[in-house]
């Protein structure tokens, strides 16, 4: 599964595509947690619970606008991992 919840404000998405999704929905990404290696999660508001189910049932979303929020979160990571400011 691709979801959990770390609080009762957010949710917490481990899957890159289920999150770029939620942005392309117009969610905002409220924080990135890489501390453990080999897992990254992605957290956001719980109202972006009905996009990410959407997702995994096939959701719709423009093309340009998903392309875009991959690009984002991808140079996010890598920003991250290179230890350079992503804020």
């Amino acid at each position: 599964m691709t979801t959990a919840t770390t609080d009762v404000k957010t949710l917490s998405l481990t899957d890159l595509y289920v999150a770029a999704f939620v942005m392309a929905k117009g969610h905002r990404l409220l924080g990135v947690d890489d501390s453990r290696p080999w897992s990254i999660e992605f957290h956001f508001s719980r109202m972006a619970k009905p996009d990410a189910d959407a997702f995994v049932a096939g959701g719709m979303v423009e093309g340009r606008l998903f392309a875009a929020a991959l690009k984002d979160l991808k140079g996010l990571l890598a920003k991250r991992r290179r230890g350079e400011d992503a804020g």
